[in-house]
C-alpha cells in the first residue's frame, strides 16, 4: 500500500533521533519493518509484542503501521528513561495497543512523558517472584550447589551482587560453583572481581 507506506516513512522520519547516522538507522528499522510486516501477513500474526522499547520495538511499530497488526510492547528501563525521545518512547507508548513495564517506577517515569489518556494502556507486569516463592522453606547453599547466570554483563543485571553474595557464602565456608555466561561491557570489572 503506497500510502500505507508513505505515511509509515513520515513516522521513521518523524521518530528519528537527530543526527545523519540515526537517520541512517531509521532508514534500516524501515527495511526491517518492510520484510517484518510481509511476514506477519504470511503468518497470520493477529498481535506483535515486541520485548525491548528501544530500536527492536521501532521496527515493530513502523511493521505495526506497514501492516496493520496491532502491537505492544514491554519496556524495562533503565536506558530506555535516560534517553526517552531518542527512542521516540512517547510516539511508541502512544501506538501501542497497549505497554507493560516491569515495575511501577518504570511505568510513573513513562507516565510522565505521555498524556494521561493513555495510562489505562500502561500495564505493570513484575519480572521477578512472587509471594508464594517467600512461603517455601529456605533453601540452604552447600558445597556442591550450581549457581548459574546466563544474561549480558552490565550493570543493571546486578552480576557484582551476585558475586559480593557468593563471596559472602565462601566466607562462611561454603563453596558453590558459580558459572556465569554472557559477556558486556561490565566483562572486565567482573573478571577483576
Amino acid at each position: 500500500s503506497p500510502v500505507r507506506f508513505a505515511l509509515t516513512a513520515v513516522t521513521a522520519w518523524k521518530t528519528s533521533a537527530p543526527g545523519v547516522r540515526a537517520h541512517a538507522f531509521q532508514l534500516i528499522y524501515l527495511v526491517q519493518a518492510c520484510f517484518l510486516a510481509r511476514r506477519l501477513g504470511q503468518l497470520g500474526v493477529v498481535h506483535l509484542h515486541n520485548h525491548i522499547a528501544m530500536n527492536s520495538a521501532t521496527v515493530a511499530m513502523l511493521a505495526s503501521s506497514l501492516s496493520g497488526v496491532p502491537w505492544s510492547m514491554t519496556v524495562h528501563g533503565p536506558h530506555d528513561f535516560i534517553e526517552p525521545y531518542r527512542w521516540a518512547l512517547p510516539q511508541k507508548i502512544a501506538s501501542a495497543g497497549f505497554s507493560v513495564f516491569i515495575a511501577e517506577f518504570g511505568r510513573s517515569q513513562a507516565m510522565m512523558l505521555v498524556e494521561s489518556a493513555l495510562w489505562p494502556r500502561m500495564h505493570v507486569v513484575r519480572c521477578g517472584l512472587d509471594e508464594s516463592f517467600l512461603q517455601f522453606p529456605r533453601t540452604r547453599i552447600t558445597n556442591d550447589a550450581g549457581l548459574v547466570f546466563v544474561g549480558r554483563l552490565a550493570p543493571e543485571k546486578g552480576v557484582l551482587l551476585l558475586l559480593e553474595a557468593v563471596a559472602r557464602l565462601v566466607a562462611e565456608g561454603v563453596r558453590p560453583r558459580l558459572v556465569l555466561i554472557g559477556d558486556g561491557p561490565s566483562r572486565p570489572e567482573v573478571e577483576a572481581y
